[in-house]
C-alpha cells in the first residue's frame, strides 16, 4: 500500500529486488495521500527505486491535493486531479517492460481498482 514511510520502505525494497540489474524496466508511481500522513517521508523512501512519479489529488477534508505532493517531487512533475487520471497517464508512458504502481492511501488504490473494475465490465 505504501501509505506511511515504514510500508514504503519495504515496497521499495521489493522494486528493487525486482528490477535490480534488469535495465529494462522503469518503474512508474501514481501517489495520491492524506494530508495528515508523512508525504514527504513516504515518497523519500520510494524515490530511489521510482522513475517517474504521477501525483494526483484526492477528495475529502483529509486529502492531500496533487500539488501538495509534487512540492516533494522533481521540479516540472506533471499533476492530476485525479488518481484514475494519473493512472492513465502512467500506463500510457509506461513501456510493456515497466510497472505501475499505486501508492500513497487505501483510497487512491481503491479508486484505480475501481476504475480498472468498470474499465473489465465494459470491455475496455
Amino acid at each position: 500500500m505504501a501509505h506511511n514511510p515504514h510500508s514504503a520502505a519495504y515496497l521499495a525494497e521489493q522494486l528493487r529486488r525486482r528490477v535490480n540489474g534488469s535495465g529494462k524496466q522503469n518503474v512508474h508511481a501514481v501517489i495520491a495521500m492524506l494530508h495528515d500522513k508523512d508525504i514527504g517521508g513516504t515518497i523519500e523512501a520510494l524515490k530511489p527505486v521510482v522513475d517517474r512519479w504521477y501525483p494526483a489529488s484526492l477528495v475529502g477534508s483529509r486529502a492531500a491535493n496533487a500539488s501538495e505532493l509534487a512540492g516533494f517531487l522533481p521540479e516540472g512533475t506533471a499533476s492530476f486531479d485525479t488518481p484514475e487520471a494519473a493512472f492513465d497517464a502512467a500506463v500510457s508512458q509506461a513501456g510493456e517492460a515497466d510497472i505501475v504502481i499505486v501508492c500513497g492511501s487505501f483510497y487512491t488504490v481503491g479508486q484505480v481498482s475501481n476504475y480498472l473494475k468498470v474499465q473489465k465490465n465494459r470491455g475496455e
